[in-house]
């Protein structure tokens, strides 16, 4: 009998007698009617579907039923919106339970009468109640709806009040919120040229006379790429964001945006310490610092929901989601 037989048998007999045969893996069972669980409290595939029924309608009527074939920043703008939707289903659901937590509940009469105006709307649109019908929204989802919403509103209002109480919070807005910024750029559609200017530029050559030489934005070219002061909400998302993250005499790296390669140097600012400076009325200042403590509340209630998913167990389901 053959000797490699023998070796083989034993071991085999080995393993099965100590019970180490090896076993198969069990199979774990996916569950199909979620989208995510949050610390092991599940976030329902229905809750989500009706959800974006109701994003849908909004998109379609708006932009037109061509925006689903359209892209956002290289990807199908459908599967941007589901990811997005998700992600909001996830923070909206750490806030409700923050806030719930908190001791706040959200005022029955409020929600009823939010309800009312929300199906006196929707009665005079019945291509919109005809949509929503078709996703099963039901009087209750929507007054679920609107308690989250409610939730939401407490959450950033009580980070508003903590803001607005805090003078020394207040005070060091005044000196570093920038308000308006005064930039130049350099505007480049090919990458590898951009980035053969940005090269040159940090080599100490003059920023405005590359961007009168090279840049592709003639009107700002001609100007040395000056762009005047600009305030928030006026630039593509991108480069704003850059732009009011330098400091003076600071240049970015190349940002992207949909119509090109940016190189940009910040050459001013204006706070609210220095908007004052020029003259403004009592009313003007206070319209300006309210505009202030509500930009840095978006911000802190960011930066606070960031965390609050950090500390989070949450797993995506993303898989379950399936073309409507």
């Amino acid at each position: 009998m053959n000797k490699g037989w023998w070796i083989l048998w034993a071991v085999a007999l080995m393993l099965s007698v100590t019970g180490c045969v090896p076993q198969k893996e069990p199979v774990v069972e996916v569950p199909t009617d979620i989208v995510a669980v949050v610390d092991e409290e599940p976030i329902m595939l229905e809750d989500f579907e009706k959800n974006f029924g109701i994003l849908e309608y909004t998109y379609t009527s708006n932009y037109g039923d061509d925006v689903w074939a359209q892209e956002y920043e290289g990807r199908p703008f459908k599967e941007v919106v589901i990811e997005e939707l998700v992600e909001n289903l996830i923070k909206e659901h750490l806030i409700a339970r923050e806030v719930l937590a908190g001791g706040f509940s959200a005022d029955l009469d409020t929600v009823n009468n939010f309800l009312a105006q929300y199906k006196a709307y929707m009665a005079s649109d019945q291509e919109m109640k005809a949509h929503y019908e078709s996703y099963g929204i039901t009087d209750e989802f929507l007054k679920d709806q609107i308690t989250k919403q409610l939730l939401v509103d407490e959450y950033k209002s009580s980070i508003r009040e903590e803001i607005a109480k805090d003078q020394a919070w207040i005070e060091k807005l005044y000196g570093e919120f920038k308000f308006e910024v005064r930039a130049r750029h350099i505007l480049m559609t090919d990458k590898n040229e951009a980035a053969e200017v940005l090269k040159r530029v940090r080599e100490g050559e003059d920023f405005s006379e590359l961007a009168l030489e090279m840049s592709e934005d003639a009107s700002s070219a001609q100007k040395g790429g000056d762009l005047n002061y600009f305030s928030r909400g006026t630039m593509v998302k991108e480069f704003e964001e850059a732009a009011f993250s330098l400091e003076i005499g600071e240049i970015s790296d190349l940002v992207e945006t949909k119509l090109g390669y940016h190189i940009i140097k910040v050459e001013d600012y204006r706070t609210l310490d220095t908007i004052k400076m020029d003259g403004i009325t009592e009313e003007e200042e206070e319209t300006f610092k309210q505009y202030m403590i509500s930009y840095t509340t978006e911000e802190v209630t960011a930066q606070r929901v960031e965390a609050l998913m950090r500390e989070a167990s949450i797993e995506r389901y993303m898989d379950n989601i399936t073309e409507r």
